[in-house]
């Protein structure tokens, strides 16, 4: 899969290390539901038909500690962050939930806001027992 940093991701990074705004928690991964039109205007309070925050029993945001990823360079410009897996497992009572995808998202100023979200080529629709793994590892180059 292949993701962005939409608008809002942009400038809450750019805050954060060039201008000094204090990031107040760890940042967050969750699932999202929506159709194929997401793109770099999407925000994190968006609930609609482009981007609805997945929040069933088992599907909800879950934290990223600081200090747990492992950042790396291989020489030619080329800078990874990784993550361990995350898992996501759909509770009881949980029937055709609808997820295209997952973000990453960070509270700054006082805001939550997407930093990076990534759409599964194909949309999945998890029922009680049925998990979602998440391999993270975004590439900067």
């Amino acid at each position: 899969m292949a993701g962005w940093c939409p608008n809002q991701g942009e400038q809450a990074i750019f805050n954060v290390v060039l201008d000094g705004t204090t990031r107040t928690a760890n940042v967050q991964i969750g699932l999202w539901a929506g159709t194929a039109s997401a793109d770099e205007t999407v925000v994190y309070t968006q609930a609609d038909a482009v981007f609805t925050k997945v929040s069933a029993t088992g599907l909800t945001e879950k934290t990223l500690s600081d200090g747990s990823w492992t950042v790396a360079t291989d020489g030619s410009d080329v800078t990874t962050a990784t993550y361990a897996d995350q898992t996501f497992t759909a509770g009881a009572a949980v029937s055709s939930e609808a997820v295209n995808g997952y973000y990453i998202a960070m509270t700054e100023g006082g805001t939550k806001k997407i930093l990076f979200i990534e759409r599964d080529p194909v949309a999945r629709s998890l029922n009680e027992g049925e998990s979602y793994t998440i391999g993270l590892s975004i590439t900067g180059e």
